[in-house]
């Protein structure tokens, strides 16, 4: 992540759960990559990520990835002997 996206988005940041923060910057470098989204300003995009609307998206992004994880790790246990 370049620095001009860092500092956009940690001036959001600390406003969400520390347990959110890594799917939010996921989510940030996303978006702020997306090619379709040239409209938004980088701050833009950054104020979306951790506006107070986007954050149920981000807690069932984490839910989600903490399940696939479980699965992975459940998988690869039921595969050793």
């Amino acid at each position: 992540m370049e620095r001009e996206d860092e500092c956009a988005l940690d001036r959001y940041i600390a406003a969400i759960p520390l347990n959110l923060r890594v799917v939010a910057r996921a989510a940030y470098e996303e978006l702020s990559n997306n090619p379709f989204l040239p409209v938004f300003s980088k701050d833009e995009i950054a104020r979306l990520v951790c506006s107070p609307g986007f954050q149920s998206y981000l807690e069932s992004e984490n839910r989600a990835g903490a399940s696939s994880l479980m699965m992975l790790c459940s998988a690869g246990l039921a595969t050793r002997h």
